[in-house]
């Protein structure tokens, strides 16, 4: 061991003389500091045991050292020889304990949960962030068989001084808890106790919008776009439209449906504002003429309501782009990055998109916008575009600075005015910095897609997320299984791996071989509890959005309620089982059937067993 330091030997102490049951597994390790030239020294630690049974290691905000660049947090239990078991990162991934070497580092601002865990053969814990958890990656590294796995906290990435101490809580699982299930139980339950989120259960009580929500597929239909993704659209240039829908076609459109029969249905009108969808957020007034303008979308609006439907919208509130003009686009608005320059986004529909400071979204325009909409009638949960989907970006603007944390803290406030006026807060993903203020998310993670391809330690996923967050947030797995009754996968996605090839559903090169089909999406959805979402097609056909609809009414109530286990049962076929005892049981295989419960599953088919 490198002999940190003088500076820190009080620190060494204090931790040497934590109390702790015995030496080994979760009791004790150590804090790995790397030092910018890229030198490391470990400081010994134990952990605290919590009231709880958490083994907590803490690091206080005075004795992170500020020119470190990464500092890990490593139990000796998180260190782990080849063999039987498995390890998951809070981001659905999985992977065996079968690999004699390779690397795995999570992607910074795409864990949606803090937590990681192992079950190897002597036992299963769980990791939970619990203090600058916005400041981590994962890190997985195997070597001549051995694993280590434990969060890494990039402090030269923070921008900011360390705002809050590192906190890392371990728990130990045994019995019917000691797998994955158990781990994402374990993160539920401690968000539920601290009250970090209330059940939907409880959150619909008084609140018909979110009820009527929460009994409905979610139904979004894209008016207008810009054309402008590409870096050859100048800056400062106004992107072509793409006129697709009038609300006179909407209003036909919202008749077929019903006269279907599909009574529960939410409906989002997307590009709708100021040069459609992506247009120059966040100028959102006047409604194009070419789709009839206000008065025709006010129209709509009250059509849709008198079919019985609950009527909302999709929105932006983290993009924004030059071209929407005064008195939108103020450069001392915008977020800024350390060297005081805008930060930008990238290229999107729009043309270039710079990120917003929430800070400046709370106090400048969002109240005046909210009132607008809801002045036109709307009374469905509010859609906002890529809140969810990302971690909160650092602002350094000398009138609204605010790291990460902060930025969060406004966000949630963004939620809390969407609410009051609309009743719920929806958005595009499940980062769950957000989850306090989210009900509703369009995808989970794009994870099970060609977005996200396996590396050489991921084997697959496993529905974390959805066993923490079923019953609390509503939700749809995946990028990829938004419309998947539609198949989009045969036109929109590579197919890159033959799904026959695969070993079994956890071992795949590419994430999205068993989602190539209708067949594998729609699996997926009924598997992990989603709600059935609606988006990227054209609706020339509404048949396989009647199908699905159908398909989830009788399993419509599970979306209340929380996910007790997750397993595999045969080679392709997966068992979801709901804290009420109902089952939801599906089968990957092409051609064989399974047999559970006395009822045969056929190939690609699943079963619902109720109580």
């Amino acid at each position: 061991m490198i002999i940190p330091k003088m500076r820190f030997l009080p620190l060494v102490l204090s931790l040497l003389a934590a109390t702790v049951s015995s030496a080994g597994g979760l009791e004790q390790g150590f804090f790995r500091i790397w030092k910018e030239n890229g030198e490391k020294y470990r400081i010994p630690a134990r952990a605290e045991r919590q009231s709880d049974g958490a083994y907590r290691y803490r690091l206080p905000t005075k004795d992170i050292p500020r020119k470190a660049m990464w500092i890990d947090v490593v139990p000796d239990a998180a260190v782990v020889k080849k063999g039987e078991g498995y390890w998951v990162a809070g981001d659905n991934r999985f992977g065996r304990l079968d690999r004699d070497k390779g690397v795995f580092r999570s992607t910074r601002g795409h864990l949606q949960m803090p937590i990681f865990g192992i079950k190897s053969a002597d036992r299963c814990w769980v990791g939970i962030v619990k203090g600058l958890r916005l400041e981590f990656i994962l890190n997985l590294a195997v070597a001549n068989g051995t694993y280590n796995y434990y969060p890494r906290f990039e402090i030269n990435k923070i921008e900011f001084d360390p705002y809050e101490d590192i906190v890392v809580d371990f728990y130990e699982l045994t019995g019917e808890d000691a797998n994955y299930s158990g781990m994402a139980k374990t993160y539920r339950r401690w968000n539920l106790e601290r009250g970090w989120v209330r059940p939907l259960r409880e959150r619909i009580k008084g609140n018909p919008a979110l009820e009527w929500s929460s009994k409905s597929v979610f139904m979004r239909c894209k008016l207008s776009h810009c054309n402008g993704h590409s870096r050859d659209n100048p800056t400062h240039a106004m992107p072509p439209i793409l006129w697709k829908r009038t609300f006179a076609d909407y209003k036909t459109l919202m008749k077929q449906v019903k006269d279907l029969g599909m009574d529960y249905v939410d409906m989002c009108i997307v590009g709708w504002q100021y040069l459609g969808f992506d247009g120059p957020f966040p100028k959102l007034w006047p409604v194009p003429e070419e789709l009839g303008g206000e008065e025709a979308m006010k129209d709509a609006i009250a059509y849709g309501k008198s079919l019985g439907y609950r009527m909302s919208v999709h929105v932006n509130n983290h993009n924004i782009y030059r071209p929407c003009g005064a008195p939108w686009w103020n450069e001392d608005d915008i977020c800024v990055n350390e060297k005081g320059h805008l930060r930008t986004y990238g290229y999107l529909q729009g043309g270039l998109a710079y990120h917003t400071c929430f800070q400046v979204v709370n106090n400048r325009w969002i109240d005046s916008d909210l009132a607008h909409l809801k002045d036109m009638g709307l009374n469905g949960i509010h859609h906002v575009d890529v809140t969810s989907a990302r971690y909160p970006t650092p602002c350094h603007a000398p009138n609204h600075p605010a790291n990460r944390k902060q930025m969060a803290e406004w966000q949630l406030k963004t939620c809390e005015k969407v609410r009051a006026l609309f009743g719920g807060y929806s958005s595009e993903a499940g980062m769950d910095h957000l989850a306090p203020g989210l009900d509703n998310a369009l995808y989970v993670g794009t994870f099970g897609s060609a977005q996200q391809p396996a590396t050489e330690l991921v084997d697959g996923e496993v529905p974390l997320w959805q066993i923490a967050y079923n019953g609390i947030i509503m939700s749809q797995p995946y990028w990829a299984t938004v419309d998947a009754s539609y198949g989009r996968g045969k036109d929109k996605l590579k197919k890159v791996v033959d799904p026959k090839r695969r070993k079994d559903i956890h071992q795949m090169t590419e994430m999205n071989d068993y989602l190539w089909d209708a067949a594998h999406r729609t699996l997926k959805v009924w598997e992990y509890g989603g709600r059935p979402t609606f988006y990227f097609n054209d609706y020339s056909t509404l048949a396989p959005m009647k199908e699905m609809y159908d398909a989830w009414q009788p399993m419509k109530h599970l979306i209340y309620e929380f996910i007790d286990r997750h397993d595999q049962l045969a080679k392709d076929v997966f068992r979801t089982r709901w804290e009420n005892g109902e089952e939801v049981v599906v089968n990957y295989s092409d051609d064989q059937s399974f047999v559970y419960r006395g009822q045969t599953i056929k190939p690609l088919g699943y079963a619902f067993f109720q109580n």
